[in-house]
């Protein structure tokens, strides 16, 4: 049994529609013509299921998903490199429907961005800073009531997956990876700086300023 829409029954649908007296069962030069035929019709009707599909963003798929994530973001958020269908999916959802401009807001958008949470600090909030003569060495800094409508974010970069076909130290042996010294440069986050600043910019308040800083 074929599958529905598929080119083996295209071709089949075909052929029940040709008159028989035509020709007879074994035509090649007929089976090709429409075999040509029931390719096309095949691939529009997968198009035309893939579009059904699109139509609520719990079944889009492929490059469509794409486009519907362009249609609210405008290029701002993109799929990453081999970043499958349901994890960008899940990722531009949460970000239509993020709440913003709250400090539980900035730690939850660095928070699912990075796998960390953020240090924010308010120098106008008495539970970030220190009362007084009430401070302890190591714990807390005093606040200031001169910077108002400001506060401070220590971001940090999630675990970068390592460098491919390189073997950690000692570890190399006949046959291995190859064993080398590295430096930090040759490391790619997978997700770059510039992403975690763009995310708190556009969480928070406007017409606030975060001073930010990545570790």
């Amino acid at each position: 049994m074929s599958i529905r829409g598929s080119a083996t029954d295209l071709l089949r649908r075909l052929k029940s529609l040709f008159p028989r007296r035509w020709t007879s069962d074994t035509a090649p030069v007929r089976d090709a013509v429409f075999g040509g035929i029931g390719d096309s019709l095949a691939w529009l009707y997968a198009q035309q299921q893939t579009v059904k599909a699109g139509t609520r963003r719990a079944g889009t798929i492929g490059y469509l998903l794409d486009i519907d994530a362009w249609g609210f973001f405008q290029g701002r958020i993109l799929r990453r490199a081999g970043e499958a269908d349901a994890a960008w999916r899940k990722r531009y959802t949460d970000e239509i429907f993020r709440p913003r401009a709250t400090r539980a807001a900035i730690d939850k958008a660095v928070y699912d961005l990075t796998g960390k949470h953020p240090i924010i600090v308010d120098p106008w909030n008495p539970n970030d800073t220190a009362a007084y003569r009430y401070s302890y060495y190591g714990q807390a800094k005093y606040g200031s009531l001169g910077l108002p409508y400001q506060f401070f974010v220590t971001a940090y970069r999630p675990c970068p997956p390592g460098i491919p076909n390189i073997a950690g130290y000692r570890s190399g042996y006949y046959g291995a990876p190859t064993t080398s010294y590295i430096s930090l440069s040759q490391i790619t986050s997978p997700v770059p700086d510039s992403e975690i600043y763009a995310t708190i910019a556009r969480t928070a308040a406007a017409g606030v300023v975060s001073w930010t800083r990545i570790q």
